[in-house]
């Protein structure tokens, strides 16, 4: 073939956006009204592909993107509550096209933080209303030490914290800043995880020493521990492996994950807050 009669990766793009807008949207729409609950999978698989297009189109400038990508989120809503589920399946996408050689180390990099941009630059007023007390338990969330893809951990703080969660997010943290942390300050529970592009199955024996090293160094003796990331959204077992409390599939399952893990530490912060020495006002990201 010609090169030259190839279409440019901008016209497929756009292309792609107006099928989905002029005929997919439409006709998912109707499913919907039909019957919402059949409808939500199909229509977020589209959207996520949508959203693998838009984000690996090159020469793109950020604020122009993040236009695009709220353009064809809208539909299932521009907050981390509409979106997280969205974003972790666009993640994946690019895992695998990744593996099959389609975009780079570079291309990805990119991409993650242009969805971690568009996550901060979303709707903060929606809440699912999910609490468990008025005052509900401390979670710190981070990404596992050593993970370059921080996307997953900034999803599930944005939406603990539009649940009306007290939550911190440490953000690239080092080992020795998770304990620091664990050790200076009471938390109910710690979420770690891992990559939501790829699913780094050889990581696991590394999580289990994290997961240890955390518990030894929390001032907390019943801290729950729950594990994310494209592993245990493909596998939400695997958290057993490496002595977690819990393993999440999705942002949306979190809040219950995260209780079912309290219960099952004996943990008594869902009915019983910490002392108000230990709870100072509402943890900060950072």
């Amino acid at each position: 073939r010609d090169p030259a009669l190839e279409p440019s990766p901008e016209l497929l793009s756009a292309l792609l956006e107006d099928v989905i807008r002029d005929n997919v949207l439409p006709e998912l729409r109707a499913r919907h009204r039909a019957s919402p609950s059949a409808s939500v999978g199909p229509l977020r698989a589209v959207l996520a592909e949508a959203l693998v297009q838009v984000l690996l189109e090159p020469g793109s400038a950020l604020a122009s993107q993040i236009d695009r990508l709220e353009a064809v989120a809208r539909p299932l809503g521009w907050s981390a509550l509409g979106c997280a589920d969205l974003f972790e399946q666009a993640a994946r996408r690019l895992g695998d096209r990744w593996s099959m050689d389609a975009c780079t180390d570079l291309d990805v990099t990119v991409a993650m933080g242009t969805l971690r941009a568009a996550l901060h630059a979303m709707d903060k007023t929606q809440s699912n209303g999910s609490r468990l007390t008025d005052e509900p338990p401390r979670v710190l969330v981070a990404a596992m030490p050593g993970e370059p893809h921080g996307l997953g951990a900034a999803i599930d703080c944005e939406t603990l914290g539009l649940a009306g969660w007290d939550v911190t997010e440490a953000i690239g943290p080092t080992m020795g800043d998770l304990q620091c942390r664990l050790r200076a300050r009471h938390y109910d529970a710690l979420e770690l995880s891992l990559s939501c592009v790829h699913r780094r199955d050889h990581w696991l024996p590394r999580l289990a020493d994290v997961i240890d090293r955390a518990r030894r160094a929390s001032c907390n003796q019943d801290l729950a521990v729950i594990v994310r990331g494209r592993l245990f959204t493909e596998e939400p077992e695997h958290w057993r492996t490496v002595g977690a409390d819990g393993g999440c599939a999705s942002a949306t399952q979190l809040a219950e994950t995260i209780a079912a893990a309290l219960r099952r530490v004996g943990s008594s912060a869902a009915l019983e807050p910490a002392t108000p020495a230990q709870r100072t006002g509402r943890a900060v990201s950072g």
